[in-house]
């Protein structure tokens, strides 16, 4: 069963999302979550939302994705979950 967590929006509202997964890319020395709203991409795929995952304060902010090479990077982990790799 996948967890929930919530996310606070830029307008302030909060919206739960189901976390997928949490992984870290040591080249770039930052932790990264995959999650979703369940919300249907043009095929009809559960669209899938990839940040950055920053601790402050005992508290989690999510921040953008800022590189293309960051990018790139990401797609690599996350073809190598879905191939079953660590």
């Amino acid at each position: 069963m996948l967890d929930k967590i919530s996310i606070k929006k830029d307008d302030g509202t909060v919206a739960d999302a189901e976390l997928i997964t949490a992984f870290e890319i040591p080249d770039f020395g930052r932790k990264y979550v995959i999650y979703t709203f369940n919300e249907p991409d043009p095929n009809g795929l559960a669209r899938l939302s990839v940040s950055q995952l920053i601790e402050a304060n005992g508290a989690y902010q999510l921040k953008s994705i800022e590189t293309e090479d960051e990018w790139t990077r990401i797609k690599e982990v996350m073809r190598e979950i879905i191939k079953g790799g660590n």
